[in-house]
């Protein structure tokens, strides 16, 4: 006989293909389930004697009629622990679901830890939940598709708040961060790049593995002429991102005479604001 859990992932399989069509309750199970093993019983008893035959199709017919009495009461009294993986049946048939805004960092840091950890826990069945709906729904679209991305922000928001609290707390007992240490080493194209620092039991020279995953910073020729073209690529980017910075703040400054320079100078601290607005084009056009 079938185990419950496996019944219930066929039933998933053949949803699938149509999405919109409840599953089999679990009293429907439940009396497929008898009345197969009433007919296995039967068919066994047909080559025995008569008198075998009718006791046994007595005794299936009072476990068939049990196991429907008990199997009324079982959904109600005892949810299958799968369900919590599937929405209410009632939300299948909509187009569209109202829900609330994401948790917000502010709301999150009024909660206790406690709170917090309880709530996460919250968030990550509901984010199964619709993770499982949406493969069901593969090829139509799931009611309140935007439900998914308010609870990863809202994951996202926690673990924030959590990584606050945690940094607040080891820089007032130990002074540090409590965060895992970076340091920046060149690359093998001779970049700089950000690595965290993690501890192994092999040594660097001596770990394939991790020399593999990031190697390391070999003199070649063509890497510094890599290195020149690079170098030269980002100083042309830089003289045109400040040639536009320029021009921003003389059309700035012809259309607002007064307008205030320190201001300027802290958005574009690159520039000197007093001699832009000395020159001749960041004057105001003369009237004729």
């Amino acid at each position: 006989m079938v185990s419950m859990p496996v019944k219930y992932f066929g039933t998933l399989l053949n949803a699938v293909s149509s999405p919109l069509r409840s599953f089999r309750p679990a009293l429907v199970n439940a009396k497929a389930r008898c009345i197969h093993t009433s007919s296995v019983w039967e068919k066994e008893s047909v080559s025995g004697d008569q008198k075998s035959t009718q006791d046994v199709t007595v005794t299936t017919a009072k476990d068939t009629s049990i196991a429907e009495t008990t199997s009324e009461t079982a959904p109600t009294d005892s949810p299958h622990p799968m369900d919590v993986f599937f929405e209410p049946k009632d939300n299948w048939d909509k187009l569209d679901i109202v829900v609330g805004r994401p948790w917000a960092k502010e709301d999150l840091r009024l909660k206790s830890n406690s709170d917090l950890h309880k709530l996460w826990y919250v968030l990550l069945k509901e984010r199964n939940m619709l993770l499982t709906m949406r493969e069901i729904f593969k090829f139509n679209i799931i009611p309140g598709p935007e439900r998914l991305y308010k609870v990863e922000e809202s994951m996202k928001n926690l673990e924030d708040v959590v990584r606050e609290r945690n940094k607040a707390y080891f820089e007032l007992e130990t002074g540090e961060s409590g965060e895992r240490k970076c340091k920046y080493e060149l690359t093998r194209i001779g970049l700089w790049r950000m690595h965290k620092m993690e501890q192994h039991t092999i040594p660097k020279r001596l770990n394939k593995k991790w020399l593999e995953k990031y190697p390391q910073y070999i003199e070649d020729d063509k890497v510094d002429e890599f290195l020149t073209l690079y170098k030269e690529k980002l100083l042309n980017k830089k003289k045109r991102n400040k040639v536009r910075d320029r021009m921003i703040v003389e059309s700035l400054f012809r259309r607002f005479p007064n307008v205030d320079k320190q201001l300027l100078q802290e958005t574009y601290p690159e520039l000197d604001i007093e001699e832009i607005s000395k020159s001749e084009k960041a004057s105001s056009p003369t009237v004729q």
